[in-house]
């Protein structure tokens, strides 16, 4: 979400997204699927809404908001749909991945703690060290500049979209 703010945007359908992940990601566990097919489901699912969303915000040039507003009621309705707006009772195997302890420094580390400091200090790396990073900001400060620049504008906006923060590889150059 860092990276579309950056780049000046709006998404408003990040939770939406995680929904509709989450519940496809519930029914194959459920249906005895891998979990890591789960996951990769799952990751999928949100990259497929968020190049929906840059679709329309990039080549249709629909304002962020309205767009990402849609897919936000969309989202949820479809998740809801796949649902039955029941909860899903999941293997205890899944529901322990938030309770396990890495390390017990007089603090818990679990495993969405470790990621979630893991993603940060990625995202700051991209962000500060890496030509993306900087084109990213260019683009949030003025698009038209960065467009003048060489920047390419509308792969930047469609990458944040797309990612929702995941930027392309290390030191890729967006010109």
């Amino acid at each position: 979400m860092t990276f579309v703010l950056l780049a000046a945007g709006v998404d408003l359908s990040v939770g939406a997204s995680m929904f509709v992940g989450a519940a496809i990601a519930g029914k194959l566990l459920l249906a005895g699927y891998p979990a890591a097919l789960a996951l990769i489901v799952m990751l999928v699912v949100g990259v497929a809404l968020g190049a929906l969303n840059a679709l329309f915000v990039v080549r249709l040039r629909i304002i962020p908001f309205v767009v990402t507003l849609a897919t936000l009621y969309a989202g949820r309705g479809l998740a809801l749909w796949i649902t039955r707006t029941r909860s899903m009772n999941l293997p205890e195997s899944i529901l322990d991945l938030g309770a396990v302890r890495l390390v017990d420094l007089g603090v818990a580390i679990t495993p969405p703690f470790a990621l979630l400091v893991a993603v940060a200090i990625a995202a700051q790396l991209v962000l500060t060290r890496t030509p993306y990073g900087r084109q990213l900001y260019a683009v949030g400060s003025d698009p038209e500049a960065a467009r003048k620049a060489g920047i390419r504008v509308g792969w930047i906006l469609a990458s944040v979209y797309v990612s929702r923060g995941r930027a392309p590889p290390w030191g890729a150059s967006c010109r």
